[in-house]
């Protein structure tokens, strides 16, 4: 299956206060439809967690200049231990859907899902 959502990443659990060490750190992305990938940073932003596009790589692995790099892809994920729920941008279809997170070891397991829905899932693998 073609991954159609490019960048995932986010998660908001009815949570205590903001335990990220299992979310926190750079994310390698899975491929997109151009087969380009991403370093996503996620970090607290405030009481939540949010996720920054911080570098992009073409399809053979060199590094690559887009518009996407800087970007907020995740944002108002809210964490508990190595699981949460939050907003994640789609830079492909230019929008946001509510995405759920959940880190085992080195792999992020994200699943969007729009207003009908339809899912998409990804799972990025830790850089740091």
């Amino acid at each position: 299956m073609k991954p159609i959502l490019p960048v995932l990443a986010s998660l908001s659990l009815l949570a205590a206060p903001v335990q990220a060490d299992g979310l926190a750190g750079t994310w390698l992305t899975e491929p997109d439809h151009n087969g380009w990938t991403a370093h996503v940073v996620v970090e607290r932003c405030g009481e939540l967690l949010c996720g920054t596009m911080r570098r992009a790589f073409g399809e053979n692995g060199e590094p690559i200049t887009t518009p996407n790099v800087g970007k907020r892809i995740l944002r108002d994920v809210k964490a508990q231990g190595n699981a949460g729920e939050g907003m994640v941008y789609v830079p492909l279809m230019r929008r946001e859907f509510p995405v759920r997170l959940v880190a085992n070891g080195n792999r992020l397991n994200l699943k969007a899902c729009n207003r009908i829905g339809i899912c998409r899932t990804q799972i990025w693998q830790r850089v740091d």
